[in-house]
């Protein structure tokens, strides 16, 4: 729920409104102001908010779109490993297998700005020793050299006669596959919603919330207060909602993304594979 962002923002409208009415009512002076300024700006938020929260889901929903479409390709490179390469010894698969799951874990460090290095050491210790120590300082370039090893790696197979063309074709339609994915997430991550777009609907917010109580002070009475707070919830919420989902690969964010539950179920496929 958004409410704990958002509560501080409602108690502050709820006393302000408190306020305005207890000055109307109880100190008899009339607060209330011409009704032009309402309709005015209702029209301009509800159009700001919509563009707002669709703007936030599509970035939510590429996001989710992405990572499928990474989790897609990765279990189709497995499953060309160990249905479509027999004459490739089991090592050698197993530990392509594991340099998939490496691809993943790396890219999710990249998300959550991890050192995907020590990640990998701890959940794969096994290729540990193939990364290049130069990635202990150069993490985020370690997703994009992993898929270039595996390129590497599925072209030479072709030389030693342990893949056909068919299946070699698929791999490195796999890889591209999963170099698009990674290259896109990695344009919603750089590419934010311009602050100035969420600053002017937060000012237009804030205009519309401080004057909202005047206009409803002689028609609600001790009314406006809580319609007042009800309307602070409903459009700071909304508010809220879009700014928390618009960057759908936060770590520290309940509303985003649990990558780290994919990146398991993934781990547990490919043990799965291996074993």
């Amino acid at each position: 729920s958004v409410l704990p962002d958002v509560l501080p923002t409602i108690g502050f409208f709820t006393v302000y409104s408190a306020v305005v009415t207890i000055i109307n009512l109880v100190g008899k002076v009339d607060l209330q102001f011409k009704s032009s300024l309402i309709p005015i700006l209702s029209l301009v938020i509800s159009m700001l908010l919509v563009f707002r929260t669709n703007t936030a889901y599509d970035r939510y929903y590429e996001g989710r779109r992405l990572w499928a479409q990474m989790v897609f390709g990765v279990r189709n490179l497995s499953r060309i490993l160990f249905a479509g390469m027999p004459k490739a010894s089991i090592e050698t698969r197993q530990m392509i297998a594991r340099l998939l799951l490496a691809f993943v874990i790396s890219v999710k460090g990249l998300l959550h700005h991890r050192n995907s290095l020590l990640d990998i050491e701890e959940n794969i210790p096994e290729i540990a020793h193939m990364l290049p120590a130069i990635y202990r300082h150069s993490t985020p370039r370690l997703p994009a050299s992993i898929l270039a090893f595996l390129s590497s790696y599925f072209s030479s197979a072709v030389a030693a006669n342990h893949i056909d063309a068919p299946h070699l074709t698929q791999s490195l339609a796999m890889i591209a596959s999963l170099n698009e994915a990674l290259t896109s997430i990695e344009r919603i991550v750089s590419t934010p919603i311009p602050i100035a777009y969420a600053i002017q609907l937060n000012q237009i917010v804030m205009v519309y919330m401080l004057a909202l109580p005047f206009q409803l002070v002689k028609d609600l009475a001790w009314g406006t207060i809580p319609v007042t707070a009800l309307a602070a919830f409903t459009f700071f919420g909304v508010e809220c909602i879009g700014r928390s989902i618009e960057c759908p690969f936060d770590a520290d964010d309940d509303n985003d993304l649990p990558i780290n539950s994919y990146t398991a179920m993934l781990a547990k496929e490919i043990d799965n594979y291996i074993d």
